[in-house]
């Protein structure tokens, strides 16, 4: 089971996260900039975090996934996007349920309630480092379309008036 987030959006959040869990000390952009060195520098560090400051590289889903693909039959695996788990979670659940053979009545209905780092903090991502991720992200998003034949489109459009990403 794959859940998939915006990467744009994933790599925000998880900065956020890793800010509050007192890793990171660096502004969002430095910390981008810095990201392959310092994921140099902590190798094989115990930091509590599965790759504290790959806010990039986590956002790679096709490199990941096609390794997955290489060796698991994809039948055995289940994409599910983020913004369709926000959309419709109870039947985003039951889908998911569904795939697992379990019961999707047995699934209570229930309130999700989700934290988000960067909105409680306020935070607002410049546009222009919006766009910047989003076109470092591109490539990756449109052979991730091909492989899980999914469109995704709306990953790789950067809307103007786009200032945060949460």
């Amino acid at each position: 089971l794959c859940l998939l987030r915006h990467p744009v959006d994933r790599a925000f959040s998880g900065y956020w996260h890793t800010i509050a869990s007192g890793l990171e000390t660096l502004p969002f952009e430095e910390a981008i900039a810095q990201e392959h060195a310092r994921k140099l520098a902590h190798a094989g560090t115990p930091l509590g975090e599965i790759a504290p400051f790959a806010y990039v590289e986590r956002g790679l889903y096709h490199q990941q996934l096609r390794r997955w693909f290489a060796v698991f039959d994809r039948s055995r695996m289940k994409i599910v996007l983020f913004e369709d788990f926000l959309a419709e979670p109870q039947r985003t659940l039951a889908d998911v349920a569904s795939f697992l053979d379990v019961d999707p009545g047995a699934l209570p209905p229930r309130q999700l309630a989700m934290e988000n780092m960067s909105a409680a903090q306020g935070a607002r991502m410049p546009p222009a480092l919006y766009r910047a991720l989003a076109e470092r992200f591109s490539d990756d998003v449109i052979a991730l379309e091909k492989l899980i034949d999914r469109d995704l489109r709306h990953w790789r459009a950067v809307p103007d008036a786009r200032t945060a990403a949460s």
